[in-house]
Order: structure tokens, then C-alpha cells, then sequence
């Protein structure tokens, strides 16, 4: 992965900027000083400002009960929040908050503000460098979004069946207990998407046979490449201009370098993680993807069913590449082409 993550040593609580600390300075918290989490504080404002969405809009009123019985305001003077934003186009304060060990971005302005105090549904912010001080409604505070679109590999963004077929037919050509053994097209397309162990189980491959076959794979494919879907390029650089851009994949360490070098697609992507990097499975990687880098909301492109159960494990939305190599009957969003997404996310976030 890329080296991007923010450090966040030295950032100041909202009690040490209200009294004039220094980011390295640790102020002695008064008794009764609650540290919230970024669940609890997005739960919190969420409540009391309603939602954007049906399900989201459902949590607000438990049992019918009015907007007027949601609980007390939260006091935001006693969460760990960093600071608040505002968008010159706009009159909505962006909360910007902790997660973990990560800062989520704050976006350019003119205007950044902290809080002051509280009273009720009413904050008071102040401009750090003017002095400035505003008044304005706690309702007015809203979730920033950070939105991510990652895709498969295989299946997604090419099709590389016929030169892995012919990479590996190749290495196994070198080895007495598999001279003669020809990998077809089909044979690659029937495990694509698994991980190295599960393929090298599925063909009986000893380990070193498993190794050179990767090997050579990815130097095969950055000399020769494979097939990329139609429009690729094009519809890439539509969708970097809406969103960042990331790969993930259960393929060998190497594979989407080969993909990048020889495609010349590189500049697309922001980052990208797989199997092979750190054995862990599609679901793990598409969470590390997000945390890294502070995403809230992110969409999976994959082909196959085991890539939506991983989205859905790893809390992201799904959209199905039905021009791939399987089938996936339970996801919400599908595309018959990869020139059909940049149409589709601007439809999806015109919803948001």
C-alpha cells in the first residue's frame, strides 16, 4: 500500500484548543471528561438531524416515537472531535473526526472553525485565526462523506484466461510429473478470483511448480498483457474524476503491477492490495483499503459471488460486473459493461 496515511501525534482535543494547548502539549482532562468514538458521535448527530436514506430515517423514531422524544443533544465541547468545517458553497458544518489511528481528510476551505460551547442544540465556533465567532444549529451538522470505488481484477477490468493458460502450460512443460499437462482458458477462468492456496489445491500443484507458475505469470503478462475491456481507459479516467480510485484482489503479489505496467493505467489509482501482499482474504483487504484511507462510504466492482460476500462482509456496496466470469444474484447494483459505471455511480451519489 501506498505510505499516505496521516499521522495523528501532536493533534490537539477539543478541551486543549478551547484553553490555547499546543499540538504536543496533554492537557489534564476536568473530572468528568468523556472521550467519545466516531461511531458514537456520527449515531448522535444522525439522530438528531434525521438522514439521508429510508433505512437510515427509520432508526431516528423508535417505536413512532416523534423527532421531539430523540434523545438530549450530545455535548460536542467533551468529544474527542478535531475540528469542524465549513464549505464556502454552503451553509452546512462537515464534522471532521477520529477513527482509530486516523485523521479523516479535511477538505480545502477558507474556513475552518472549532467549537467553543454549547448550549442545548446551539453551538458556538470560532475561526482559529480571525477569532471570529459563529452561532449555528446543531442540526445543521452533517456526516462527510469520503467515497472510494475499488475493483476486481479478473473478470472486472480484464481478461487474462488465454495468457495464463498459456504461462502456466509453459512452467509445467519444465517438469517431469507434469510434462504433457495443458492449462486451457477454461481451466484459469474456473478458479479465478480464488487465492493462490485455494488454486494450487485445486490443481494438485506441489509448491515450488505453484511459485514458478506466479512467477512467471507476471512476466509474462507485463511483456505480452491480455485483453482489457472495451473502453477501459476512457471510462477510468471519468470515474478518477468522481472518486478515488483502488484495486483489490485475492491474486499473487506482482499480478496488478503487471496489469498497471503493461496497461499504462496506472495513474488511475490511488492504491491497490492483495492476497499475496499479506495472505489475508478480499473482505480483510477491502476493509484495510477503506480504514487507510478514511473512506466512509465505498463500492466493490467484482464478477463473481465470493466478491459480493466479501463486500458485504467488509461493509461496502456492491456492483456486479455481469460481463465477467460468474454469477452474483443478490447484488443491488449491475453493469453490463464497464463503460456503464461512471452513468451509474453518478446516479448512485446524486441519491446521497
Amino acid at each position: 500500500m501506498s505510505k499516505e496515511a496521516k499521522d495523528v501525534d501532536g493533534q490537539m482535543s477539543l478541551f486543549d484548543m478551547m484553553n490555547g494547548a499546543s499540538g504536543s502539549q496533554a492537557s489534564d482532562k476536568p473530572s468528568g471528561y468523556k472521550m467519545a468514538g466516531s461511531d458514537e458521535i456520527l449515531s448522535a448527530i444522525d439522530n438528531l438531524m434525521g438522514s439521508s436514506s429510508a433505512e437510515e430515517a427509520d432508526d431516528t423514531e423508535e417505536d413512532g416515537l416523534p423527532y421531539e422524544e430523540t434523545p438530549p443533544a450530545p455535548d460536542l465541547t467533551t468529544m474527542d472531535v478535531k475540528k469542524f468545517h465549513i464549505p464556502e458553497d454552503d451553509d452546512v458544518v462537515e464534522i471532521i473526526y477520529e477513527e482509530g489511528d486516523l485523521v479523516s481528510p479535511i477538505y480545502a476551505s477558507d474556513r475552518e472553525f472549532v467549537v467553543l460551547s454549547q448550549k442545548d442544540r446551539m453551538v458556538l465556533v470560532q475561526d482559529p485565526k480571525s477569532k471570529d465567532t459563529h452561532e449555528m444549529a446543531l442540526a445543521d451538522l452533517k456526516r462527510v462523506h469520503h467515497y472510494g470505488l475499488i475493483f476486481d481484477m479478473d473478470g472486472t477490468l480484464w481478461d487474462s484466461s488465454e495468457a495464463v493458460a498459456a504461462s502456466w502450460t509453459e512452467v509445467l512443460s519444465r517438469y517431469p510429473e507434469t510434462e504433457g499437462q495443458v492449462i486451457t482458458p477454461a481451466d484459469v477462468q474456473a478458479v479465478m478470483g480464488q487465492t493462490m492456496t485455494d488454486i494450487q489445491k485445486h490443481f494438485g500443484f506441489s509448491s515450488q511448480i505453484m511459485k514458478e507458475c506466479m512467477t512467471y505469470e507476471n512476466a509474462y503478462l507485463e511483456e505480452h498483457g491480455a485483453v482489457l475491456y472495451p473502453q477501459l481507459a476512457e471510462t477510468l479516467q471519468k470515474l478518477s474524476n468522481l472518486m478515488p480510485l483502488y484495486i483489490v484482489s485475492n491474486c499473487q503479489k506482482g499480478y496488478i503491477e503487471a496489469f498497471l505496467k503493461w496497461s499504462g493505467l496506472e495513474k488511475h489509482f490511488k492504491d491497490h492490495l492483495c492476497f499475496g501482499d499479506n495472505n489475508k482474504g478480499k473482505d480483510r483487504n477491502i476493509k484495510k483499503i477503506a480504514k487507510y484511507h478514511s473512506l466512509t462510504d465505498y463500492f466493490y466492482v467484482g464478477d463473481i459471488e465470493n466478491d459480493y460476500n466479501a463486500t458485504v462482509a467488509a461493509g461496502g456496496t456492491f456492483i456486479y460486473a455481469s460481463y465477467g466470469f460468474g454469477e452474483a444474484p443478490l447484488a443491488e447494483y449491475r453493469i453490463d459493461s464497464i463503460a456503464e459505471l461512471p452513468d451509474l455511480m453518478k446516479d448512485i451519489l446524486d441519491q446521497e
